[in-house]
């Protein structure tokens, strides 16, 4: 939530999905709509590129957030966040780029 102070200290340069592996890492409700975006995202990245290449990229994130993260909340969280669920701005699957 705060790319400007990452766990290194100074802007993250690492990617969101770095996140899913961090211990710390809290998933709360509203973080919901985000987390179905990212899952749309990863789907269509799918659709992009080689299936071997896409779950050596990008296997182990799905499996968190597909089997870890939003099974724990309710088919009815779910739907709230799904009608609220953004587009998201940045290409989060490939990480931070570098401003202009």
């Amino acid at each position: 939530m705060d790319i400007d102070n990452g766990p290194s200290g100074g802007r993250c340069r690492d990617s969101l999905l770095a996140c899913f592996t961090c211990p710390n890492a809290l998933v709360l409700e509203h973080h919901l709509p985000a987390l179905l975006a990212l899952a749309d995202t990863l789907q269509a990245d799918l659709q992009q590129r080689d299936a071997e290449e896409w779950a050596t990229r990008h296997g182990a994130t799905w499996q968190v957030l597909t089997r870890d993260i939003l099974p724990r909340f309710s088919p009815a969280q779910r739907a709230a966040a799904a009608a609220a669920r953004p587009v998201l701005p940045l290409n989060l699957i490939d990480g931070p780029k570098e401003q202009p």
